[in-house]
Formats: structure tokens, C-alpha cells, sequence
């Protein structure tokens, strides 16, 4: 029944750090991220890895991580990670193979935009470069370029490139004027176009008017560019004073844009035509009129007219458009010719004449009193006349026109003096009889 008590003390004490581990390095060419390692421990069993360093670079070069490992009793290490940033790969270059046109003074330019074509790198591209960008004359045709890229850690790459340098097209001066007299001859020499070519010494051919030449005027040397006159049939002031032509010419290699060239057409007095009128058959001792009115001035200056009467018969005016005159007596059918000649104040027209002929007067006096006379006129008309009878009775007078086959067209009685006709007629020979109380006159009336 007897027992003691003995105390054992059972004392726990981990005194092993954390296995230490072995590390890879982390690598990358443009950026690389560390991820926590893990490691064992006798205690603890998995531990994972702290830090306070950055998890990822980007910089090129090492980078070191101090891994932490701690078991929670006490033991802990600290072991170190390599972060290595090595960008090893070089810039992929892409060239294009453009066509550049020297411009009007003979250079072009070229920029890497011009050539590149996608170039491309991993990490990206800090830098393109040419190794040349102008060009002038001298170089029409192929060259070579090269572009080289560089990537943002220093790596470079280059590609080629071909570039056509295209010569710049003849430039036709703009806004060229001429003139030329409306009465030029063909053949005349109006000027000579000017065009400019960035190459010295070219010579300029196929110059061509595109348009403007409807007429057939003008024609231009293929290879003076003088422009002539080729037909003046249509050149007249009056009905074109001015023409824009468009021309292209070519400098062996190109063409240029079209450019419009002036000519202005110089106005030239020219002598106005005269026109007498038609010719007309009217009775003896009725009123004529003559007709210069179509007569005719190709700058429209009012004209100045002159006519010349047959012997033995007075105008009324010889300066008038339209003069009259009393047809006179004739024992038989008799032709007068008046001529007629118009000046516009410097030049005078060719002459011109009419005739008029008068065939036997056939008295009119019916009941008008015996001193009055009986006048038709114009005549012949167009149907639009006068009848002037002088003084009439009260009872008046019966006017009828017939035709030559005798059937009446017109049956009117009058009671006026001085009597306006419009009639509307055919063209021929007509009888106008007046009839008072029985008493019969007539007379030849021509509807023209």
C-alpha cells in the first residue's frame, strides 16, 4: 500500500532548421517573375518561402530574391533565388520596296515609315533608322536602303530595301496668254508654250490640245509646242473672243497634267455688207418703199446708207433704210435698179442693188373726187398695205381683191381716206378693185 510520486520532465525541443533547398534560377528575355519556392522541414513538414524583395523585372541583368524559411519553433533560413533578365533575340526587320517621284525642284525624301513594313520585336523596338533618305536626280531608278531597327535592350537588326525614284513629270506653265488678230492668215504664228522639266536639257515632245479646239483653229508643233493658226474660216471676233485651250506635253518619260492656255481674238474692223432688198413689181404712180434694213455690220455699228436712184426718179431720203418714191408713168413694163452702199463711218460696203419693176398703171377713181389720187403701198407686201384714197364721198367705196384665177378673197366696204390692209395672202399677183355706185377701177396688187 505504499507508493511514491516521481516527476520526468518530457522536454521537446526542435533545434533543426528547415531543410535548405536548391533554387533554379528565373529567366527571361524581356521580364521575369519569381514564384514562392517550398521546402521541407522535420516539424513543420512543407514550409513556403517568404520575401520582401520584388517578384518580377524587367530591367536586363540579375536580380536576387532572399528567400525566407521558417518552421515556426524558432529555426529559420534564408535562402537565395537568381532573377536573370537577358533579352538575346534580335529585332525580325520587314522592309517595303516603295516608288517616289522627284518633286518640281528634282529631290524626293524618304522616311522610315516609307520602308518599314512591320518590323517587329519581343521586347519592343526603341529605334528605326536609314541609312539614306534624299535622292535627286541623280538617282532615277533603283536604290538601295537599308533600315535597321534597334529593340529597347540594344539588340539591332537590318533589312534592305529598293527604291525607285521616278522622275517628275514636264510642268506646263500656267496661266499663259496670247492673242491673235480675228483676220490672222493661216498659218500665222500666235506664240510658243513654255514648260519646265526638272531634268536639265530634256527635250519636250507629243504636245497635244486635249480640248478647247471645237473649231479647228489652232494647232500646236509636236515638239516646239508653237501654237498656229491652222483655219481662220471660224475665227471671228464677234462670234468668240477668247479661247482656253488644255495641252499636255510628254518629256520622253512622262506626261504632264493638262494646263489651259488663254488666246484672246483682237477685234478687226471689218467692212459691212449691204442689202437693197428684194425685188418687187408695182404699178405705175403707187407709192415704193425700198428696204436697206438687212443690211448688216459684223460689229453692229449703225450704219450709214446711201442710195443712188435711176435718172428721172426722186427718193424720198437717200440716206434712209427706207427711202420711197412714186412709181412714174410707163408706156410699157420698165425695171429701174437702185443701188445702195452702207459704211460704218471707216468702212463702206460692196454695192448693192435691186430692181423694181413697174408695170402700166390701171387708174382708181371711183367715188373719190377728181383730184384726189389713189396710192397702194408698199407693193408688193407681205399682205400688210395701205390703201390711200384721198378724200371720200359719204357713201363710201367697196374695195375687193381678187386673185388671177378671179375668185374673190376679200369684199369690204370703206368709208376711210387713208385705209391700213392686213391681209393674210399667199404669195402671187392680185387685182384690188374699187367700186362706188357702180363706177369700177382697179389696179395689180404683189403679195411677196
Amino acid at each position: 500500500g505504499n507508493s511514491i510520486v516521481v516527476n520526468q520532465n518530457v522536454i521537446i525541443d526542435d533545434v533543426t532548421d528547415p531543410l535548405t533547398p536548391t533554387l533554379e534560377d528565373v529567366t527571361g528575355e524581356c521580364e521575369a517573375t519569381a514564384v514562392a519556392p517550398t521546402t521541407t522541414d522535420a516539424c513543420a513538414g512543407t514550409i513556403t518561402g517568404t520575401t520582401t524583395d520584388p517578384l518580377t523585372y524587367t530591367t536586363q541583368g540579375t536580380h536576387v530574391v532572399a528567400w525566407t524559411f521558417d518552421d515556426g519553433n524558432g529555426n529559420s533560413i534564408v535562402v537565395n533565388q537568381n532573377v536573370i533578365i537577358d533579352d538575346v533575340t534580335v529585332p525580325v526587320v520587314l522592309t517595303q520596296n516603295p516608288s517616289v517621284m522627284l518633286d518640281v525642284n528634282g529631290s524626293a525624301s524618304i522616311t522610315t515609315e516609307d520602308i518599314d513594313n512591320g518590323s517587329s520585336d519581343n521586347c519592343g523596338i526603341a529605334s528605326l533608322q536609314l541609312d539614306k533618305t534624299d535622292f535627286n536626280i541623280t538617282n532615277l531608278g533603283t536604290n538601295t536602303v537599308n533600315l535597321t531597327v534597334n529593340d529597347v535592350n540594344g539588340n539591332t537588326a537590318s533589312g534592305s530595301a529598293i527604291v525607285t525614284i521616278v522622275d517628275h513629270p514636264p510642268v506646263i506653265t500656267e496661266s499663259q496668254e496670247f492673242s491673235l488678230s480675228e483676220d490672222a492668215e493661216n498659218g500665222a504664228t500666235i506664240g510658243t508654250v513654255v514648260a519646265t522639266d526638272v531634268v536639265v536639257g530634256s527635250t519636250f515632245g507629243d504636245w497635244t490640245i486635249v480640248s478647247g479646239n471645237g473649231d479647228d483653229i489652232f494647232e500646236i508643233g509636236n515638239s516646239s509646242g508653237e501654237i498656229s493658226v491652222k483655219s481662220n474660216a471660224n475665227l471671228d471676233y464677234e462670234t468668240t473672243n477668247s479661247y482656253t485651250l488644255t495641252l499636255t506635253v510628254r518629256d520622253g518619260v512622262s506626261a504632264s497634267d493638262p494646263e489651259t492656255i488663254t488666246i484672246a481674238i483682237v477685234n478687226v474692223n471689218e467692212k459691212p455688207t449691204a442689202s437693197a432688198g428684194q425685188g418687187q413689181d408695182v404699178s405705175a404712180n403707187t407709192l415704193v418703199q425700198l428696204d436697206g434694213t438687212g443690211s448688216t455690220d459684223p460689229e453692229g455699228t449703225t450704219l450709214m446708207y446711201q442710195w443712188t436712184a435711176p435718172s428721172g426718179i426722186v427718193l424720198s431720203d437717200n440716206t434712209a433704210a427706207q427711202p420711197t418714191f412714186t412709181a412714174p408713168d410707163v408706156a410699157s413694163e420698165s425695171t429701174f435698179v437702185f443701188r445702195l452702199v452702207v459704211s460704218d463711218g471707216e468702212l463702206s460696203s460692196e454695192e448693192s442693188e435691186v430692181a423694181v419693176t413697174v408695170q402700166i398703171a390701171t387708174d382708181i377713181d371711183s367715188n373719190i373726187k377728181s383730184n384726189s389720187k389713189i396710192k397702194v403701198y408698199p407693193n408688193p407686201s407681205s399682205g400688210n398695205f395701205t390703201l390711200q384714197l384721198g378724200e371720200v364721198s359719204v357713201e363710201g367705196v367697196v374695195v375687193t381683191i381678187c386673185d388671177k384665177q378671179g375668185r374673190e378673197v376679200h369684199n369690204q366696204k370703206y368709208y376711210e381716206e387713208t385705209i391700213p390692209m392686213n391681209i393674210p395672202l399667199k404669195p402671187g399677183l392680185y387685182i384690188l378693185k374699187v367700186n362706188s355706185e357702180g363706177k369700177l377701177k382697179t389696179t395689180k396688187i404683189v403679195i411677196k
